[in-house]
């Protein structure tokens, strides 16, 4: 079964540029603002979010705020695109535990990496038997 990503893009082109690139491995859900990604958090029991910051708009600080505050939804991963990027929102980024971060533009590949290793972390005990089968510890 496929992850869940809720992808909050105000740009329509970039909406649509994330969806193309992580609908293949993803059920991906794309909002246009904050207003409607809390309505659909909740509900939707989403594995990973990708939030676009712009630099006039504060709220997704108050989203990540809410997020952290959570019982609920304080364990879903956030990473975030920004178009800009100084000492705040690296601040920000740590006091909040984003765990990526794209300066805008971004390579969608790279985007779609991080995602996925996000929401589908290596499995530790498989990493470990092949060490051991090249090792011919076995």
């Amino acid at each position: 079964m496929k992850k869940k990503v809720l992808c909050i893009e105000s740009n329509l082109s970039m909406r649509l540029v994330i969806q193309n690139v992580l609908s293949e491995s993803f059920r991906v859900k794309t909002v246009s603002n904050i207003f409607d990604a809390m309505d659909q958090l909740p509900s939707s029991g989403f594995d990973c979010i990708v939030l676009s910051v712009e630099k006039r708009n504060l709220l997704p600080a108050a989203l990540l705020h809410h997020l952290n505050t959570s019982c609920f939804l304080k364990d879903i991963p956030v990473v975030m695109i920004a178009d800009y990027e100084n000492e705040k929102l690296r601040k920000i980024c740590d006091d909040y535990d984003v765990s990526g971060f794209f300066k805008k533009p971004f390579d969608p590949l790279r985007l779609y990496e991080s995602v996925r290793t996000i929401c589908y972390p290596p499995d530790t005990s498989q990493i470990i038997l092949k060490k051991r089968k090249f090792l011919n510890l076995n």
